[in-house]
C-alpha cells in the first residue's frame, strides 16, 4: 500500500509541475506580446468617438442626399420622356416640310382648277374638282395639325435646354457621389488594413449558425440612425463584433441604393454582352487590390520581370484564394438581398473581370517585347497564363463566354498571327522529336500493359498529348475564325505528318525479308498506334466546340435558303476527317500485316507435312499431333500470344476476322496443292490436327453469325466421308453446271467449297480406285 501511495504522489507531483510549466511559459508569452499602454487605448477610444460623431454628422447629409435623390430621380424620368418626345419632334418637323411644299403645290392646282372651271365651263373639269375637293380638305386638316405641331416644337425647343440642365446636374451628382463614397470607404479600409488578409476578421463577419433576427435587429437600429432612415433590416446571418463592420455594411447598401436609384446599374444587359456590371461600392472596395498588381508588375519595380511572368499570375491566384471567403460569406449576401436587377451582381466574378482586364495591360506591353527577345519565355508565359485559366474557370467557377485570360494573345491580327507562327514552329520542332526517338514505337504504358484497353505508343501519345495542350490554350478564344486556323493550320497538318510517318513505318515492315516475332510485334504496335489516334480524334470531332467549327465550315459552303435551314444536328463532316481517315487506313494494313506473317509463318513450317507423298498412320482410335505438324502448331500458338498480349483488346475481332479468313484459305491451298493423299484414317489425324488449331483460337473468338474455318472444315468432311459416299457424290457431281453442283453439295453439308474444289479432293483419297 505504501508502495502505491507514493506512486500515485508521484504521479501527482508530475502533474503540477507540468501545468506550472505551463503557466510559466504563458507568462513568457504575455511578457514577450507588446501590450498597448493605458495611453494609447484612451486615445484610440477618443478617436474612436470622434470617428462616431463623423458618422452621424455623414448620416444627416445622406439623409439630405436621400430628398435630393428622390427629386433627382422625378427628374431623370422627365429626361427620358422629353428625350423621346425630341425624336418624335425631329421626324414630325420633317414631315411638316414635306406636307407644306405638297400643300403649296395643291394650292397652285387648285388657282389653275379654278381658272380653267371659269373660262370653259367644262362638265369634265367640274367632275374633277369634285374628285380633288376630299384631297384639298384633307390636305387642310393636316396643315392645321402640323401648325400646332410646330408650336409645340418651338416649346419642345425649351425642354430640350432643361433636359441637358438636368443631364449635368445628375452627373455632377454622381460624381459627386462617387467622390464621397470612395472617400469614405477608403477610411474604412484604413481600419480593416484592406486588401491584406485578415482571417481573424474573416472568421468574425462567417458566422457558424444562423440567429434569431429579432434579438439582433434592435440593436442594429440603435446604433446607427441611418440604418432606419434607410428602411435597412440587418442581415440575419452576420453577427460581428466589430463596429467599423457596421458602418461598412451602411455605407456598402447606401451606396448601391444610390446607383440602383440613378439606374446606373444594368446586370441584365451586361450578362447578355458577357460583361460585368459596375458596381460604385465594389470599385472602391477593388481599387487597392488593382493598384498593388499595378505598382508590382506594371510600373518599374523590382517585381516586375520579363522573365518571372508566373508571379503577376501568381499574384492573381492568391488574391482569389484570400478574399474568396470573404466575398461569397458576406459580400455577395448584400448584393442578393439589395440589389433588384434582374441578373444580382456576382463580386467574386466582378474582381476576376478587373484582374484579367489589368493583367491584360500587362500582357500587351511585355508581348512585343517576348517577341522581340526570347521564343522561350513567351511559350513559358503561354503556359502560365493556360494555369490561371484552368483556375479560374474550374476552381473559381469564371463562367463560360466570358473572355479568358489567353483572349490577349489574340486581341490583335498582329498578336495572333505571331502566336500561331511560334506555335506551328514548337509543335513542328516537338513532332521531329518524337519521330526521331528510337524508341517511338514501343508501348508507353509497359508497366499498365495489361490494365490498358488502348496500349498507345509512345509517339501516339505524344502526339495527341501535343495536340491536346494546343486546344487547351486555345479553346476558350471567343472568336471561332481563331480556332479554325489554329486546328487547320498546326494540329491537322501535323497529324498528317504522323499519320505519314506511320505508313512510312509500316512499308518498311512490309519490305521485311524474315518472317521473325519480332516483326509481330512491331506491326501490333503500329496498329496500337493509328488506333489510337483514330479513336481520340473521332471522340474529338463529337465534342461541342469542334461541331460548331465544322458547322461554321459548312455553312459557307450553303446556299442563302439552305443556311436558313441548316443547324448544327445537321454536320456531316469532322474537323479531324483526313487525319481519321488516314489512320483507319494504317489499322487496316496493319491487321492484315499481321495476320498474312502469322498465316504464311504457318504455311512455311506446315509445307511439309502437307507435301508428304502418303500418310502412315496407326488404325488407333487414339489419335495424337502428327510429328510433321508439332512445329507449325507451336509456332502458330506462340504468335498468337504475341497478338493477345501486344494489340489492343478492341482491335482482337478485327483480327480474329481477317486472321481466320487467311489462315483458312491457306490450310484450304496446302491441302488441295500439296503432294499429299490420304486414306480415311489419315484424314482422321488431318482433322485431328485441325481441332488442336482451332482450340487456339476458339476461346478467343466465336462469331454467332458466321462459321470459322468453313473451307477447312469443308475440306476434311469430304476426306474422311466412306468410299460409297464420296463414289456417290463424285457421279452426281459429274457433268453438271455450277449451279447444280452447289444444291447437290448442300444436300452432303458442303457449305462453301466449289464443285471444283470437291472433285480435287475426291481424288485425294488415295483408297479410292481411280477411274
Amino acid at each position: 500500500d505504501t508502495q502505491r501511495k507514493l506512486s500515485d504522489a508521484r504521479r501527482e507531483l508530475q502533474e503540477q509541475t507540468q501545468k506550472h510549466l505551463e503557466l510559466e511559459q504563458q507568462i513568457l508569452e504575455l511578457k514577450e506580446e507588446k501590450l498597448p499602454s493605458p495611453e494609447s487605448i484612451q486615445c484610440a477610444r477618443k478617436e474612436w468617438e470622434t470617428c462616431v460623431g463623423n458618422f452621424e454628422m455623414i448620416d444627416a447629409k445622406n439623409k439630405e442626399s436621400v430628398d435630393t435623390l428622390s427629386e433627382l430621380a422625378r427628374r431623370y424620368t422627365e429626361v427620358k420622356i422629353l428625350q423621346k418626345f425630341l425624336q418624335c419632334a425631329a421626324v414630325l418637323q420633317d414631315s411638316v416640310s414635306k406636307i407644306s411644299n405638297a400643300l403649296n403645290d395643291e394650292g397652285e392646282r387648285w388657282k389653275e382648277l379654278v381658272s380653267s372651271v371659269g373660262d370653259k365651263k367644262s362638265a369634265f373639269q367640274a367632275e374633277w374638282i369634285l374628285e380633288c375637293l376630299p384631297i384639298y380638305f384633307t390636305l387642310e386638316t393636316e396643315l392645321q395639325r402640323l401648325t400646332h405641331i410646330k408650336t409645340s416644337l418651338e416649346k419642345l425647343g425649351e425642354d430640350s435646354l432643361r433636359i441637358l440642365r438636368l443631364a449635368k446636374e445628375k452627373q455632377h451628382f454622381t460624381d459627386e457621389f462617387k467622390n464621397r463614397l470612395r472617400e469614405r470607404l477608403e477610411v474604412l479600409f484604413s481600419a480593416f488594413k484592406w486588401p491584406t488578409p485578415n482571417h481573424k476578421l474573416t472568421k468574425e463577419l462567417i458566422p457558424l449558425a444562423f440567429t434569431s433576427e429579432d434579438e439582433y435587429e434592435e440593436d442594429w437600429l440603435h446604433i446607427h440612425p441611418v440604418n432606419a432612415l434607410l428602411h435597412h433590416r440587418p442581415p440575419v446571418y452576420i453577427k460581428s463584433i466589430d463596429p467599423r463592420l457596421e458602418i461598412f455594411v451602411a455605407v456598402f447598401i447606401f451606396g448601391l441604393r444610390v446607383q440602383q436609384a440613378l439606374g446606373e446599374l444594368h446586370s441584365s444587359e451586361n450578362a447578355e454582352l458577357h460583361q460585368h456590371p459596375s458596381v460604385w461600392v465594389l470599385d472602391a472596395l477593388f481599387e487597392p487590390i488593382i493598384s498593388r498588381f499595378i505598382f508590382h508588375f506594371i510600373n518599374e519595380s523590382s517585381t516586375n520581370k520579363l522573365e518571372k511572368p508566373e508571379w503577376s499570375f501568381s499574384y492573381i491566384g492568391n488574391v482569389l484564394s484570400d478574399h474568396a471567403e470573404f466575398l461569397l460569406g458576406y459580400i455577395q449576401p448584400l448584393l442578393n438581398r439589395e440589389t433588384k436587377s434582374f441578373v444580382i451582381p456576382d463580386a467574386k466574378n466582378i474582381l476576376i473581370g478587373k484582374l484579367l482586364g489589368i493583367l491584360e495591360r500587362k500582357l500587351l506591353q511585355d508581348i512585343p517585347l517576348l517577341l522581340a527577345s526570347n521564343q522561350a519565355l513567351y511559350c513559358h508565359t503561354l503556359s502560365e497564363c493556360v494555369k490561371l485559366e484552368k483556375l479560374l474557370f474550374e476552381v473559381h467557377n469564371y463562367p463560360e463566354g466570358f473572355p479568358s485570360p489567353m483572349q490577349t494573345f489574340a486581341l490583335t491580327p498582329q498578336l495572333f498571327d505571331a502566336w500561331v507562327r511560334i506555335e506551328k514552329h514548337v509543335f513542328s520542332r516537338q513532332l521531329s522529336r518524337v519521330l526521331s526517338n528510337q524508341h517511338k514505337w514501343e508501348k508507353h504504358f509497359e508497366a499498365l500493359a495489361d490494365i490498358d484497353q488502348l496500349k498507345p505508343t509512345i509517339s501516339s501519345e505524344s502526339v495527341i498529348v501535343m495536340t491536346e495542350a494546343l486546344t487547351e490554350r486555345y479553346h476558350r478564344l471567343l472568336d471561332v475564325n481563331h480556332k479554325t486556323r489554329m486546328v487547320e493550320e498546326i494540329q491537322i497538318p501535323n497529324l498528317i505528318q504522323y499519320c505519314k510517318a506511320m505508313k512510312k513505318f509500316f512499308l518498311q515492315l512490309a519490305e521485311a525479308e524474315s518472317l521473325s516475332q519480332d516483326l509481330i510485334v512491331q506491326l501490333c504496335r503500329l496498329c496500337n498506334s493509328a488506333n489510337y489516334c483514330s479513336l481520340i480524334l473521332v471522340d474529338w470531332s463529337e465534342q461541342l466546340m469542334f461541331l460548331e467549327l465544322q458547322y461554321e465550315k459548312e455553312l459557307w459552303s450553303k446556299t442563302e435558303d439552305e443556311q436558313k435551314e441548316f443547324s448544327i444536328q445537321d454536320v456531316e463532316g469532322s474537323m479531324f476527317e483526313e487525319p481519321i481517315t488516314l489512320s483507319n487506313k494504317v489499322v487496316q494494313k496493319s491487321l492484315r500485316g499481321i495476320s498474312s506473317a502469322i498465316a504464311r509463318t504457318f504455311q512455311v513450317y506446315s509445307e511439309e507435312y502437307f507435301n508428304r507423298s502418303s500418310k502412315i498412320v496407326s488404325n488407333s482410335i487414339q489419335y495424337d499431333i502428327s510429328p510433321d505438324m508439332c512445329s507449325p502448331l507451336f509456332e502458330l500458338k506462340f504468335s498468337i500470344e504475341l497478338v493477345l498480349d501486344e494489340l489492343a483488346s478492341m482491335l482482337l475481332p478485327k483480327f480474329w476476322r481477317i486472321f481466320t479468313k487467311e489462315l483458312d484459305d491457306y490450310m484450304l491451298a496446302g491441302i488441295l496443292q500439296g503432294r499429299s493423299r490420304y486414306t480415311q484414317n489419315a484424314a482422321e489425324q488431318l482433322r485431328f490436327n485441325m481441332k488442336v488449331l482451332f482450340s487456339f483460337i476458339h476461346p478467343h473468338y466465336k462469331p454467332q453469325d458466321t462459321a470459322v474455318f468453313p473451307k477447312t472444315k469443308d475440306a476434311i468432311h469430304i476426306l474422311i466421308m466412306d468410299k460409297s459416299d464420296l463414289r456417290h457424290l463424285q457421279d452426281e457431281l459429274y457433268l453438271l453446271n455450277a449451279t447444280e453442283q452447289q444444291r447437290v453439295l448442300r444436300e452432303y453439308r458442303i457449305s462453301v467449297l466449289s464443285g471444283r474444289d470437291t472433285e480435287q479432293l475426291i481424288k485425294k483419297r488415295s483408297d479410292l480406285p481411280r477411274a
